[in-house]
């Protein structure tokens, strides 16, 4: 049986964040998902996620300064 992935979806947009939890999860993979680089960050310190999923363009900080801290 193959490994599913753990994976962080972040987006500020509600629908992009919801519709990505959808789709992933119907193929069987754990999803977690954050609004800003705040909630992302606890997220990965807690859950360690294989995969992160990440706009660009966030409140706060962006996402490439995320991508960094991660």
């Amino acid at each position: 049986m193959q490994k599913k992935a753990k994976i962080l979806v972040v987006d500020d947009e509600a629908i992009m964040r919801e519709s990505l939890q959808d789709w992933l999860t119907d193929v069987g993979h754990e999803v977690f998902t954050a609004g800003d680089s705040e909630q992302a960050l606890e997220i990965i310190q807690a859950e360690n996620p294989d995969v992160a999923v990440i706009d660009l363009i966030l409140p706060g900080e962006d996402g490439i300064q995320l991508l960094k801290k991660a």
